[in-house]
């Protein structure tokens, strides 16, 4: 199953990690897909480094401008070319 989670890229209390953290353990114990942002900084990154080690796979969308913050190694990092346009069209 592919769960999406709408997190923020902001580093943030332990009030907000740890359930973060452990939801990402149940996503990934599961054997889910994590679709996010793509982002690997903040709660963005704790939940798919959560993810990552409990065994589940990671699925990223982001936009051009922020790719520079994409995480790498991730199973699949899907770059549209703006919020607009969405993704640009193949060769």
């Amino acid at each position: 199953m592919r769960i999406c989670v709408f997190l923020s890229a902001a580093d943030l209390d332990e009030r907000y990690t740890r359930p973060a953290r452990e939801f990402a353990k149940l996503i990934g114990k599961g054997g889910h897909t994590l679709v996010w942002g793509g982002s690997d900084v903040g709660l963005m990154k704790v939940v798919a480094d959560g993810v990552h080690e409990a065994g589940g796979r990671l699925l990223g969308v982001t936009v051009q401008f922020l790719a520079a913050k994409a995480r790498q190694g991730a199973d699949e990092m899907v770059v549209a070319h703006d919020l607009a346009m969405g993704v640009p069209p193949r060769p």
